[in-house]
């Protein structure tokens, strides 16, 4: 016997608030991206002082680029954290290796170590409050 499509409960489909909840700027993010921009460009003033070039507008530019796309990288594992916590993280953590590997690739040196450090307790850091946060709910 054939039934009609009609003849089927339709559950209704109801989305918490969490799961609505999109892309935000949160304090933390902009906190995040503040401190990546403040490390971005006193790397590149710090390289321009060792290699005796000059600090102008561009580095400027370069190091609010820089800093733009790290922060919305780590707010885009946060934003995937929220549906799948594991793979936001392991997204986090492999994004920070390759970053660290690309940077020691091209520069080598204490400034470039400090710099690295900082970066990665930063980022993993800001990854790291946001899944303790996804484990209390």
């Amino acid at each position: 016997m054939v039934t009609k499509r009609d003849d089927y409960e339709e559950e209704e489909v109801s989305e918490t608030a969490d799961e609505r909840k999109g892309f935000s700027l949160s304090l933390s993010t902009i906190i995040l991206g503040i401190l990546f921009l403040v490390i971005c460009e006193m790397f590149l003033y710090f390289l321009s002082t060792k290699t005796d070039a000059s600090f102008s507008l561009s580095e400027i530019i370069l190091g609010i680029f820089i800093s733009l796309v790290i922060t919305l990288f780590f707010s885009w594992a946060r934003y995937i954290m929220n549906s799948n916590k594991y793979l936001g993280i392991i997204i986090g953590i492999t994004g920070t290796g390759s970053t660290i590997y690309m940077l020691t690739r091209k520069f080598v040196g204490p400034y470039t170590t400090i710099f690295v450090i900082l970066g990665t307790i930063i980022g993993i850091g800001y990854l790291l409050i946001h899944f303790m946060k996804l484990n209390k709910i």
